[in-house]
């Protein structure tokens, strides 16, 4: 069982690689160091004027602003159509892996010949990094089936193709990170099944191109599933699109309150919306919060959003109301009245 695979020693394993501190103050030193920028791509930056405007800015280096991400200016990238290795075959505009585990995929453009998508059949560890992808098919980019856990996506630009329902599709240990997520119809992670996830120094512009869609830059399912989540240093930077939404879901979308989070930690991100009514709440989090939506996510430990700055201009507000009743909020601001939000 999946469930079994999310042991608590592997949930303290996941948020020590992350040394946030919950506190009230400004952010450490310490916590400052794990911003990214030592690590990022050599890519150019997508927006390094972004936020110039600001009264109050972060001040560690935002990714997508201070640093690029996506896959690197010197990365020489193959045609996706001449793919070889274990487990690899093509079939029209599908590249599948299949029965093999810890195949690693990189330097591919996945966006050439209309584009092509990417999926894991009972192929657990699979790494995916340095590639391009867009497609024009109406399935997600990468996909992992229940089979393939443990996925990595890092150093990729994947823009969104007709009206898949995710960038990225996966479940167990989950590592999404310094990748330029845009243009995407619905989605940009979709999570089913019992998680450990790691999602940091992405920029992701532009959910909701596709009408009838609905927006998420995160969402969770899957029934009596058990769920570490760290989402921490992101970019967002959302206009208003076809469709709207809200911005990261950090409950679990089970029509149930069977599902439990352990440690849920959404910190030092950078959440911008644009023009009127570009998105609904940049954030919805775990609590019961509405007669017509009567289930919660069970947390386990502590959850925290914590040093996060907004412009909430183009959306209803940074918080869904009644959705973080046990949830702690700290120094979360708002980057146009330099306030603290609460």
């Amino acid at each position: 069982m999946l469930v079994a695979m999310i042991s608590r020693s592997c949930t303290a394993l996941l948020l020590s690689c992350l040394p946030f501190a919950l506190r009230d103050g400004a952010a450490s030193e310490l916590d400052l160091l794990d911003d990214g920028h030592a690590n990022a791509p050599h890519a150019p930056i997508q927006k390094p004027e972004l936020l110039t405007s600001y009264i109050k800015r972060p001040p560690w280096k935002v990714a997508g602003v201070d640093y690029g991400v996506g896959v690197p200016a010197d990365t020489a990238l193959t045609d996706w159509r001449d793919l070889r290795g274990p487990g690899i075959s093509i079939v029209d505009n599908l590249v599948r892996v299949d029965n093999t585990s810890g195949v690693r995929i990189d330097s591919v453009d996945f966006s050439l010949h209309g584009g092509a998508i990417l999926l894991f059949v009972n192929s657990p560890g699979g790494v995916v990094t340095n590639s391009k992808f867009q497609s024009t098919s109406s399935a997600g980019e990468i996909n992992a089936d229940e089979q393939s856990p443990d996925l990595t996506v890092q150093f990729c630009t994947i823009a969104g193709g007709a009206d898949g329902s995710s960038l990225i599709s996966a479940h167990g240990t989950v590592v999404v990170q310094y990748n330029w997520m845009r243009d995407f119809p619905q989605h940009a992670v979709e999570i089913g099944g019992s998680t450990n996830l790691v999602y940091r120094y992405n920029l992701i512009e532009n959910g909701g191109t596709v009408a009838g869609a609905h927006l998420n830059y995160l969402q969770m399912m899957g029934s009596n599933v058990t769920n570490a989540v760290v989402v921490a240093y992101n970019t967002t930077y959302q206009t208003r699109q076809a469709a709207s939404g809200e911005g990261f879901q950090l409950y679990i979308s089970d029509g149930t309150n069977s599902g439990v989070l352990v440690n849920p930690t959404f910190a030092y991100n950078t959440m911008i919306a644009k023009g009127r009514l570009a998105m609904s709440y940049m954030l919805h989090g775990s609590s019961r919060y509405a007669s017509s939506k009567p289930y919660s996510t069970l947390i386990e430990g502590i959850a925290t959003a914590h040093h996060n700055y907004f412009d909430t201009t183009g959306a209803y507000g940074a918080f869904y109301p009644g959705s973080f009743l046990k949830w702690s909020l700290v120094e979360n601001w708002n980057m146009i009245t330099g306030r603290d939000i609460r």
